[in-house]
């Protein structure tokens, strides 16, 4: 697919797309207030893993919950769905090279969370864009379920 702007545009408008406080951020984290979870955003939880220490950034963190949640762009973190539109065959190399290394990051991100003992849950912006609000509420009661009584690692 030939691109519709030029290389210069595409930079800067790829540079604008910030990695906090996305709207669906914010909607999760309003839901949650909400429903009275005590959180914290964006914060770096370092952990000794496979003998390095990394220190990985959670997008929600419930210590109450010993829960952290992540928030994934589609296309950002590869989910195959009809955001992420593309195969990693199909992409240039840069790209195919870029959302390889996120996949297999965030992986290792996971392991390392439940190496201490915390659950994960993938959130994925493909279950809350352009949704109407009973959708989004169905979604959030799942995300509660899984908060109160949810055991390991889920996606929604």
């Amino acid at each position: 697919m030939i691109d519709t702007v030029d290389q210069s545009t595409r930079s800067r408008n790829m540079r604008r797309i910030g990695s906090k406080d996305t709207g669906i951020e914010l909607l999760i984290r309003s839901r949650l207030r909400q429903h009275r979870f005590g959180y914290r955003k964006n914060i770096r939880i370092p952990i000794r893993h496979e003998g390095k220490l990394i220190r990985p950034e959670a997008d929600i963190y419930l210590s109450r919950y010993q829960a952290v949640i992540l928030v994934n762009g589609c296309y950002w973190h590869h989910h195959g769905c009809r955001l992420s539109k593309k195969t990693l065959g199909e992409m240039k190399p840069f790209w195919r090279k870029k959302l390889g290394e996120n996949i297999q990051r965030d992986q290792r991100n996971i392991a390392a969370y439940n190496s201490i003992g915390l659950k994960v849950m993938s959130l994925w912006e493909c279950s809350l864009r352009d949704k109407n609000d009973p959708e989004i509420s169905y979604v959030v009661r799942q995300l509660e379920d899984w908060i109160k009584i949810g055991l390991g690692n889920a996606a929604i």
